[in-house]
């Protein structure tokens, strides 16, 4: 395939555009006590030790997060310095992937308006690009330093390997090793980038051959990850466990750590408020249309796409530690399901022969387009004044 059919100009605007997000004025604002000024102790510390694998904080090894998002960090310090801009140059980047990703599995499949509005919708969530949007307290977006935005990045990243590839099996190591990547970059959460998959193919009765694939993804993910955990259960024992796996893990999932605590419900507060999803009622029709016509039992993309999103809610909702960043995922996945229905709307308006059907369909797109306006027209502004 073409590298011009890989990215094309829908894909190199989508580019710019993010870029322009992302990157605008993105060491203006001073470090962020949650979490960035850990982070970035971390990488200097690390970048100034004489082992660069084993994390440090303040002297004492780090086991609070897995070490990708703190070693790809280095490179841009080294470039650079311990600024601002280097340390969450890496999460710019992640989410300049991430929306060009939600374009790509879209125009993959030959829809390519879908897949830029698509991207639209991902840009214009507040909650990727704006602190405590809404009053919520929320530092972690695609322009802070923190782990979230690679890891978000990741998950799309092995929904579209194996949405693209999955049927053969350079698809499914490509997608094991995004996969593995995750692990080393926030933990067991990003199996909701594939797990739907496989679920999908079981159901629909795909069966050829799909268990080698989901042998060989989670395979794959296990041999990328090991050798990390096993490094650090090997150096520091049963201290690594008790905290990384007992603490930052098991702990975190049934009680409220640090204080962090909120209602059952606190998930759905977040995700309807429109400060910060202006979003979740296109989200929403577009979720009621896919399961309303059947389309959600025969298209994988849809089908997929809205699992993963039931999967985060209801693991958002378990966890007993409540934070508002647990559920940045789940955005691109929403905004590919917007992208999809409104991408419907837009035909019904020219092929509908009802006047009726034409006026709301037309009249969903508009309201689409100017709240996709506003909200983007706010994050420019808000990043310029540096607020």
């Amino acid at each position: 395939m073409h590298r011009k059919a890989i990215i094309g100009l829908p894909g190199i605007a989508i580019i710019i555009l993010a870029a322009l997000l992302y990157f605008t004025h993105l060491g203006l604002k001073p470090f962020e006590r949650w979490d960035e000024i850990t982070n970035v102790q971390v990488v200097r510390e690390t970048i100034l030790s004489k082992n660069r694998i084993l994390l440090t904080l303040n002297g004492s090894a780090f086991f609070e997060k897995p070490p990708l998002w703190y070693w790809l960090s280095q490179f841009p310090v080294y470039l650079t310095g311990i600024r601002p801009e280097s340390l969450r140059f890496v999460s710019a980047a992640s989410g300049i992937l991430t929306v060009w990703l939600t374009y790509r599995i879209l125009a993959a499949a030959g829809m390519t308006t879908a897949g830029i509005l698509s991207a639209l919708t991902l840009l214009a969530v507040r909650h990727l690009s704006v602190n405590n949007p809404g009053g919520f307290f929320s530092t972690h977006t695609f322009r802070s330093a923190d782990v979230d935005g690679l890891f978000t990045m990741l998950t799309v990243a092995s929904w579209y390997a194996l949405m693209r590839y999955g049927k053969n099996r350079h698809g499914s190591i490509i997608a094991g090793i995004l996969t593995g990547l995750g692990l080393l970059t926030k933990g067991p959460l990003i199996l909701v980038g594939i797990l739907p998959y496989f679920i999908f193919r079981i159901i629909s009765k795909y069966h050829e051959k799909i268990l080698t694939g989901l042998f060989l993804t989670l395979g794959t993910a296990v041999i990328v990850a090991a050798p990390w955990h096993s490094a650090m259960i090997m150096v520091y024992g049963r201290d690594f466990l008790t905290e990384y796996f007992g603490y930052h893990m098991l702990y975190r999932i049934i009680q409220p750590l640090e204080g962090h605590y909120a209602p059952l419900y606190f998930p759905l507060q977040i995700l309807t408020h429109p400060a910060v999803n202006p979003f979740f009622a296109f989200g929403a029709l577009a979720l009621g249309w896919s399961v309303f016509t059947g389309r959600i039992r025969k298209d994988a993309l849809l089908f997929t796409a809205t699992l993963s999103i039931l999967i985060i809610i209801v693991t958002a909702m378990i966890v007993r530690t409540k934070l508002a960043w647990y559920i940045l995922p789940i955005y691109p996945f929403t905004a590919v399901i917007t992208g999809y229905f409104l991408n419907y709307c837009i035909g019904l308006f020219r092929t509908a022969g009802r006047t009726v059907i034409r006026y709301i369909a037309a009249f969903v797109v508009c309201s689409w387009a100017l709240v996709t306006g506003y909200s983007l027209t706010a994050i420019f502004l808000n990043l310029i004044s540096g607020r």
